[in-house]
């Protein structure tokens, strides 16, 4: 840990499930779950999850692996918690890095832009979110924007002082994504197809990260946890698979 608010956050839920494995467990369980049943508040909390779980998978490209879960409602915002072990100093084991994640679907007002809807919400200085916590913006397929080069300047005179990123589909068919950070500057993370990246990934990754722990506590495979579980699904394949 690097201070004592981090010990704090990380040591509330030992259970860290990699990316790939919050897909997989969502395409398991949940996604065929009936249409009336997906518009409770759960579901949409369980949608944030696996919508952070594509951009984390773009994340991992540039900075390895990194881990995630759901955060209680009893804690408000934010919607998802990641985290990352930071290279080790000398003989000192590595430091645990955490990071927030607000993950927000563009939903904005009619003939609003995005960099509009952005400064209006998420960014409005009545929200004050830290340095540690991304805005997430989910750019969900047929939404039309004009360029993340617009959303990116309107950003600018917030004088927000969180990362914003942007995820958006950039194919009709095909799993293909782009993940950009959009505040404080402008830059491409990462493309990619996320069926090439999950083909190459065991779904039973997790980390149970106590005091000590290491990289190479994240090969677990008789894992019995789901990511959902803390949402009240049950996931009844879980030990089939």
């Amino acid at each position: 840990m690097n201070n004592e608010r981090d010990k704090a956050y990380w040591l509330k839920d030992p259970i860290w499930y990699a990316p790939h494995s919050v897909i997989y467990h969502y395409a398991q369980h949940l996604d065929s779950m009936p249409a009336d049943q997906k518009t409770t508040k759960a579901f949409k909390k369980a949608d944030e999850l696996l919508v952070a779980a594509y951009a984390l998978l773009g994340i991992q490209i540039a900075e390895g692996d990194h881990w995630m879960q759901p955060v209680a409602d009893l804690e408000g915002s934010p919607d998802v918690r990641t985290g990352h072990f930071l290279p080790p100093e000398g003989e000192h084991a590595p430091h645990w890095e955490y990071q927030d994640v607000e993950v927000v679907s563009f939903l904005p007002a009619p003939n609003e832009d995005i960099g509009k809807f952005l400064s209006r919400t998420k960014l409005s200085k009545a929200k004050s979110y830290d340095a540690k916590t991304i805005i997430l913006l989910h750019i969900q397929t047929g939404t039309q924007i004009n360029s993340w080069e617009e959303i990116a300047s309107a950003l600018q005179n917030t004088g927000a002082v969180c990362p914003v990123v942007g995820l958006g589909r950039t194919h009709p068919e095909r799993k293909d994504y782009v993940l950009f950070q959009l505040h404080p500057q402008l830059k491409v993370i990462a493309n990619y197809n996320l069926n090439e990246i999950l083909k190459a990934q065991s779904p039973r990754s997790v980390l149970n990260l106590r005091r000590g722990s290491k990289p190479s506590n994240a090969k677990r495979p008789n894992e019995e946890h789901c990511p959902f579980e803390a949402m009240g699904f049950v996931c009844p394949l879980l030990k089939k698979i």
